[in-house]
């Protein structure tokens, strides 16, 4: 046979010989080394809808992950401060529109919502308050049923050994970095609600299943009867449970009654102390007043100015305070109330509560002659 001395090279090796082929190299796969710029530039618009929903919060829930993982990984596409100045400057421009006409009609919205809502929420939370633990009870229950995954997750997660190890991808460190920031972040704020840590987990789930599809967990029988499980229970509460639980805590249910009151667009309508944002979508009235209850004096004066008034009370108890300040010139002529006594202590009856949810009476207040 020839030899290596003949000039001949040895032949190279064969799959058939037990030799696996290369793997992909990060350049080739995972990491790219140039910014793909049309994916930057739809990112950006993305994120300039997310502030146009919910204001600059959608960028802070963005940044700090994006520039941790590029940290820790010290790969990927530099992106350099034209990139950073064109991002920002597309995600102005979804907003400029809106926040223009906003403050062209109402000046003060501004100050109102980027500083009370954004930064005073905050830092000086004036409602909704809860301990800092609030959103662990909720992200374990929402993760369902990944959270029977969560101590295996953990173990996959710091485990030293060079298998596991060369399992986890740079994109799992993303998510997990993206999701528990935002967790996190809505923690340390002293106004909390559920629906605020909503971004965590589309991140979260997507970690989850990172870690299945590359453990032993995506082959086994009780994954597949899990994620079945929550499948049938998603499917019966979007089709049952929501309709019914909507149905039982909604404002304008009862649309003959609602329309009673508030279908005259002449008749004039105040919510108090909050907005009843339903009925003005349902009667198309764009004129619903709202008084708060510190301004509890400024309403009676209102309502002496008028003959007639019809008021939302959103809250139990709001009917009972305005009826022991109101001065003899005023009368309440009727009540309508959607408040019920709960006959029994179920689950039921307490998900679906004493009144609709945010409307729990409906009173017409004349002048006296």
């Amino acid at each position: 046979s020839p030899t290596r001395s003949e000039g001949h090279p040895e032949p190279s090796p064969t799959r058939s010989e037990g030799h696996p082929e290369p793997s992909p190299t990060r350049s080739e796969g995972i990491s790219q080394t140039k910014l793909a710029l049309g994916w930057w530039l739809l990112s950006a618009v993305a994120c300039g809808f997310g502030i146009l929903t919910k204001g600059p919060i959608a960028l802070l829930l963005l940044v700090p992950p994006l520039v941790a993982h590029r940290w820790l990984t010290r790969d990927g596409a530099r992106v350099a401060i034209g990139h950073v100045a064109l991002f920002l400057g597309i995600t102005f421009l979804v907003n400029l529109p809106w926040y223009a006409a906003i403050y062209l009609r109402e000046p003060v919205f501004l100050r109102h919502f980027f500083w009370e809502h954004n930064v005073m929420r905050f830092l000086k939370p004036f409602d909704h308050l809860q301990p800092i633990w609030y959103y662990l009870p909720i992200l374990l229950g929402g993760l369902l049923p990944g959270t029977l995954l969560l101590w295996g997750f953990a173990r996959y997660l710091t485990a030293g050994d060079d298998e596991t190890a060369g399992k986890r991808s740079p994109a799992l460190g993303f998510w997990l970095l993206a999701g528990l920031w935002c967790a996190f972040f809505f923690s340390l704020s002293g106004c909390k609600l559920p629906t605020y840590i909503l971004p965590a987990f589309p991140c979260l789930t997507l970690a989850l299943g990172d870690f299945i599809a590359r453990s032993k967990w995506h082959r086994s029988h009780w994954s597949k009867v899990g994620v079945g499980a929550m499948a049938c229970l998603l499917v019966f509460a979007n089709y049952r449970a929501v309709p019914w639980y909507a149905e039982q805590r909604s404002p304008a249910a009862d649309r003959e009654m609602i329309a009673r009151y508030c279908g005259d667009r002449q008749a004039t309508v105040i919510c108090f102390p909050r907005n009843c944002d339903s009925v003005a979508f349902y009667m198309n009235r764009d004129d619903l007043r709202n008084v708060r209850s510190k301004q509890s004096q400024t309403l009676v004066e209102d309502l002496m100015n008028r003959p007639r008034t019809v008021v939302l009370f959103t809250h139990r108890h709001s009917l009972e305070t305005l009826r022991e300040v109101l001065p003899p010139q005023l009368r309440i002529t009727e009540v309508t109330t959607l408040r019920k006594h709960l006959r029994t202590d179920s689950i039921a009856d307490r998900l679906s509560g004493d009144s609709a949810q945010g409307l729990c009476d409906v009173a017409v207040i004349e002048r006296v002659r």
